[in-house]
């Protein structure tokens, strides 16, 4: 197979799932379009893959085009961090114990692979600590990406109406070419600055904090044309399906059950802690649920600005989380192998 086609196979199909869910008006319609599209690519054994060159200059599209959305009146749900934080960590700890109940009692997947399947996010460190662990590996990958895809499809759905309209995301005219220009360029060396010195997925994160310093101090106006801003949502929505790619066919189907039930598990369990902060605090319940999500970064906050909530609000919560799984989850997995072991070992003996 020519080495490209599975790359040009994947754009094509995640360009007409976004574009056959835009014409029929679904909300997020290009993410979630090009998402299921992929996704059942994937299953049907279609090979798909996404290049690094590809998603990470998209993922700064994104990002500085979020980051222009954060006005400085946007700002101020950032009073009620304090409560908000306590929430999100209540959330976390109750979505990762209810998720590894399921797996580990309902599923009886192994500890440390019960466990690695239930963080909630931050899945670049999970994979590479479930790797280090000795974990299923189809089972992580399944239990995650099964948990990303249902939130990217089925949150616009319950909490948004369409794709919301923004001033940076316009039909630009030929005068204002050299501010979209200028506008990627800022894009691509702010994600490049700050993958060198350490900012949490820098593609999207480095790029929206510059944006949103550039519009809150009205130094440039940000300008994405509303093309580009949808070929960034497709590879998007194709970075969440391609994961499915490195799962292994033989139990796909009883590791799709026992992943689903998993994701009830920590979904419920973030929404009943997100509904309580929500009235406490008079927020929308879509807008918390958002910032304690159990799934990617990079997509929540995404789809925190296609449904119009508080960018500032979740994406600060959700670099919070991030930073909080990425400390733990080495931690906790390491702990949680040594016990397993020594059971085994016990267990040996006897």
């Amino acid at each position: 197979m020519p080495k490209h086609l599975p790359v040009a196979l994947t754009l094509l199909i995640g360009t007409v799932g976004g574009g056959v869910f835009f014409w029929l008006g679904f909300p997020a319609a290009f993410l979630t379009g090009s998402a299921l599209a992929i996704t059942a690519a994937v299953v049907a054994g279609l090979p798909m893959a996404l290049p690094g060159v590809l998603r990470e200059p998209s993922f700064a599209i994104l990002g500085l085009m979020i980051g222009s959305a954060v006005q400085p009146d946007t700002l101020s749900a950032l009073a009620s961090m304090p409560l908000a934080v306590v929430g999100l960590v209540s959330a976390v700890a109750l979505a990762t114990s209810a998720s590894y109940l399921v797996l580990r009692r309902v599923a009886r997947w192994d500890p440390v692979t019960a466990l690695c399947g239930s963080i909630p996010g931050a899945l670049q460190t999970t994979l590479i600590v479930a790797f280090d662990a000795g974990a299923r590996m189809d089972r992580v990958v399944i239990a995650q990406a099964l948990r990303l895809l249902i939130l990217v499809t089925l949150v616009p759905l319950v909490f948004g109406g369409g794709d919301t309209p923004d001033a940076s995301v316009v039909e630009v005219p030929d005068a204002a070419l050299w501010r979209v220009a200028a506008s990627i360029a800022i894009a691509i060396a702010s994600a490049y600055v700050g993958g060198r010195v350490g900012v949490p997925s820098a593609p999207m994160v480095a790029p929206l904090m510059v944006a949103a310093f550039l519009s809150a101090t009205d130094l440039f106006h940000v300008v994405i044309p509303a093309w580009l801003a949808a070929i960034a949502f497709v590879l998007l929505g194709a970075s969440v399906a391609v994961r499915f790619t490195t799962v292994q066919a033989g139990e796909v189907w009883s590791m799709l059950g026992h992943g689903l039930l998993s994701f009830l598990a920590a979904a419920g369990s973030a929404i009943a802690v997100a509904g309580t902060v929500a009235a406490l605090l008079g927020l929308p319940l879509g807008a918390v649920f958002l910032a304690y999500s159990p799934g990617g970064l990079d997509a929540m906050i995404a789809l925190t600005f296609l449904l119009n909530y508080d960018v500032a609000f979740v994406a600060v919560l959700q670099v919070t989380r991030l930073i909080i799984l990425s400390v733990a989850a080495p931690l906790l997995v390491a702990r949680v192998a040594r016990r397993s072991k020594a059971a085994g070992e016990s267990e040996g003996a006897a």
